[in-house]
């Protein structure tokens, strides 16, 4: 899938999502100051997804912080659900 229309369709969903949670949850709205994190495959060949998702939905975009002592070829974000499964368990 192309950058570009993946972008968008991440835009939609994450989207509906948010919309979802804020006239469902019990715990009110999602703040309008919640960064938001976008991961995966595509961000390492694009980093500028997770901005322009983003960006389509009004939010502030933000990166993981690393917290894994990894060389900087590591490939984080291939293996990003692997890595918070193991600090889950840390």
């Amino acid at each position: 899938m192309e950058d570009t229309v993946l972008g968008d369709r991440l835009t939609e969903v994450v989207g509906r999502t948010i919309n979802t949670f804020n006239t469902s949850s019990s715990e009110g709205p999602l703040s309008e100051d919640a960064p938001l994190f976008v991961c995966g495959s595509p961000m390492r060949r694009d980093p500028e997804i997770g901005a322009r998702v983003a960006t389509g939905l009004g939010r502030l975009s933000a990166e993981l912080p690393m917290v894994l002592d990894a060389p900087d070829d590591f490939p984080v974000q291939d293996l990003v659900v692997n890595i918070g499964l193991i600090l889950r368990e840390a």
